[in-house]
């Protein structure tokens, strides 16, 4: 009996050990995973290491190198190469104030400074004691037992260029006045014109041919050797006869004033607007939409969108209406207007109109009716879908009349169309005519709004029957007249047409 449980005990302790063997085993094989798996992580860190490493080397500057940053210009002697991250340490050896305020950008092959610097309210830090107020190596004030705020005053006092510029403090207590706005207004510059950071001895000067030039045309020049200001524009110190270059773009707002005067583009005409069209020098874009409205009535501030050009014009652009139209006025090579106190008249190569003044009534006379065949034509274009809405344009090229058809969009409750702007510009847009696909012939309230250009307007409807309906009417500054369509097209006994 002993025997047999010593046999039982002597096969557990086998079957024991047995199981300790394979966990020590199985310990040592997660072991070597675990080994391999830390291998190709750190493989793995090396590969992302020397892959940063070659990224990091690749962005490198050639020496001797000029790295530009306005008053933070310097210059880095030497030969070889040189890591961005040195030309940082160089620049905050010789610009202590820059420390943790600084990064180097690598631009069109250029080194360009930008600097971070982080404006604090003087009155939070008033009763703080500084060291120094540094301006580059333009300005360096040193300050001796002073609290902030009675140094600041000083400063201002001394140099008042400063007034409405924000301060930013070093941890080595430096304080370091920046400018960090741009323009709240613009204009052309008289030449010759000064250019420099608040030091009249380090000015320059830039001469032009012409007697204005725009911000656009004056940064070009001046970039060539100041490339960090390429997009940036430039702050008016007209008390001190200088301009201030800035890196920041200087964006046209609604709220930007433009000094008088101005041109504004339509693509078929230019509109100049003087201090005598305003009762001030300053102007923003809406307001001289309103004058450009009252000469063109199209331009309502609901269609029209005014786009500023760095040249110094402003473009004017006719947005679609509700129906999808962008109204683009006619060329007046070719046009006679005579504007008096009594009416407004255009005379055009195929037609006279006339406004009176006192009433708004419509004179109108055709020199030379429009072909039957174009109307013909236009009914067979529109019929080809009598269920969606159409457009179609009749133009005027000097010697006789021809039918444009332009690129549209149609459903059978709109059509939007683009306009040949080019075409608008070199032939005289005569008629506008759209479809009202299976709905009568009227013009409606967005019609209204929309035909606004002095012209011929045209609108046809039941398509799905055998006899359409048409109207007609003259249009000149937002008045209408409507006319019998036959005076435009010359007998049409021929057309099955219900004319209304």
């Amino acid at each position: 009996m002993l025997e047999q449980l010593s046999f039982f005990g002597q096969k557990s302790m086998d079957l024991e050990n047995k199981k300790q063997e394979e966990k020590k085993e199985e310990t040592i094989k997660k072991s070597k995973d675990i080994k391999k798996t830390k291998d190709a992580k750190a493989g793995s860190s090396k590969s992302t290491k020397s892959t940063a490493k070659k990224k990091k080397t690749g962005e490198q500057f050639t020496l001797p190198l000029i790295v530009h940053g306005g008053i933070y210009t310097c210059t880095i002697d030497g030969d070889g190469e040189i890591s961005k991250a040195n030309v940082k340490k160089c620049v905050c050896e010789q610009y202590p104030e820059l420390e943790g305020a600084v990064d180097i950008k690598k631009e069109e092959d250029q080194c360009i400074l930008v600097t971070k610097f982080n404006a604090i309210k003087v009155k939070e830090h008033g009763d703080e004691k500084i060291k120094a107020i540094k301006y580059g190596n333009l300005i360096e004030k040193t300050v001796i037992d002073s609290t902030l705020n009675d140094a600041w005053k000083q400063f201002l006092l001394e140099h008042q260029e400063f007034y409405g510029c924000h301060c930013h403090l070093t941890k080595s207590n430096i304080v370091v006045p920046f400018f960090d706005k741009t323009a709240d207004c613009k204009q052309m510059y008289q030449t010759p014109v000064r250019i420099g950071f608040c030091n009249i001895d380090q000015m320059e000067e830039y001469s032009f041919d012409q007697k204005f030039v725009s911000e656009c045309e004056l940064l070009e020049e001046y970039s060539k050797k100041h490339p960090e200001f390429k997009k940036g524009s430039f702050l008016d110190f007209g008390r001190y006869n200088f301009l201030m270059p800035i890196a920041k773009k200087s964006d046209v707002t609604d709220k930007t004033k433009l000094k008088l005067p101005i041109t504004v583009k339509t693509g078929a005409y230019d509109v100049a607007f003087g201090t005598e069209d305003f009762e001030e020098e300053f102007v923003t874009k809406e307001q001289v939409r309103q004058a450009l409205e009252r000469i063109y009535p199209e331009y309502s501030k609901e269609r029209t969108e005014m786009l500023f050009d760095d040249r110094y014009f402003l473009v004017a652009v006719l947005k679609s209406s509700k129906k999808g139209y962008t109204i683009i006025p006619h060329e007046d090579l070719d046009i006679e207007v005579i504007d008096n106190e009594e009416s407004y008249i255009e005379k055009h190569l195929y037609g006279t109109y006339c406004l009176s003044k006192e009433n708004g009534v419509i004179d109108f006379e055709l020199d030379k009716p429009i072909p039957r065949e174009l109307l013909l034509d236009i009914v067979d274009l529109f019929s080809e879908e009598p269920t969606k809405e159409k457009a179609a344009q009749i133009f005027w090229d000097g010697k006789e009349y021809e039918l444009y058809v332009p690129e549209q969009v149609v459903t059978e409750s709109s059509v939007e169309f683009k306009r040949n702007k080019q075409l608008e510009t070199e032939k005289d847009l005569v008629m506008d005519i759209h479809s009202h696909a299976c709905y009568p012939a009227f013009f409606s309230s967005v019609d209204n709004e929309d035909e606004k250009g002095t012209r011929l307007y045209m609108v046809i409807g039941n398509l799905d029957k055998d006899r359409h309906s048409i109207a007609a009417r003259v249009g000149i500054k937002g008045c209408f007249r409507e006319l019998d369509p036959f005076y435009f097209f010359g007998d049409a006994d021929e057309f099955y047409v219900e004319f209304v």
